[in-house]
């Protein structure tokens, strides 16, 4: 999967997946070299068989608040939600190019024919988390929480570390709110 870091990312635009490194090639080659702006893009790997509700793939949405990197001061906030595909998923090659079964963003799946417009395809995390307690029990649950808040907490002393280095050469403080994870 490739994705753009900055303004294209917020337009939910740019985003696609690949199978082969010369799709990347030909995609530098053609497109990206005659966009106006040139934008970073991210390559991760793709999940091959992501975790579904109801054969929908899902990612989820989690917020921190950094007040301070000397001392490190985070506010991990106790909710957030997940977002889902408005159709079903399939791994199928043919489906690849099928913005409604790979990608979560709202600004894509609004203008899909199965798009529900009451929940805008959109779970709170503590509906999320009593169905997968229902589905996968209690205990693997709350150990698939602990994990999650693990990663975040790690993502962020990461990002601390990289901050702390710049802010030596900054005067002023900022608060910074990242908008993390796409675990699934």
């Amino acid at each position: 999967m490739l994705r753009p870091l900055r303004l294209l990312r917020l337009l939910s635009a740019g985003i696609f997946l690949v199978n082969k490194l010369h799709q990347i090639k030909k995609w530098a080659n053609t497109k990206w070299a005659s966009m106006p702006f040139k934008d970073a893009y991210v390559i991760s790997r793709y999940i091959a068989d992501p975790l579904l509700v109801g054969g929908k793939k899902f990612d989820l949405r989690l917020y921190a608040l950094v007040t301070s990197y000397r001392p490190l001061r985070v506010y991990l906030h106790r909710d957030g939600f997940a977002r889902f595909c408005s159709v079903k998923y399939s791994s199928d090659i043919n489906e690849m190019d099928n913005h409604y079964v790979h990608l979560t963003n709202v600004a894509v799946q609004k203008h899909g024919d199965d798009y529900n417009d009451s929940h805008g395809g959109k779970w709170s995390l503590r509906n999320l988390r009593l169905y997968l307690e229902g589905t996968a029990g209690y205990e693997r649950t709350v150990q698939l929480f602990q994990e999650i808040e693990q990663v975040r907490v790690q993502s962020i002393a990461r990002e601390a570390r990289r901050a702390s280095s710049i802010l030596d050469t900054l005067e002023e403080s900022y608060l910074v709110i990242l908008d993390v994870l796409e675990l699934v």
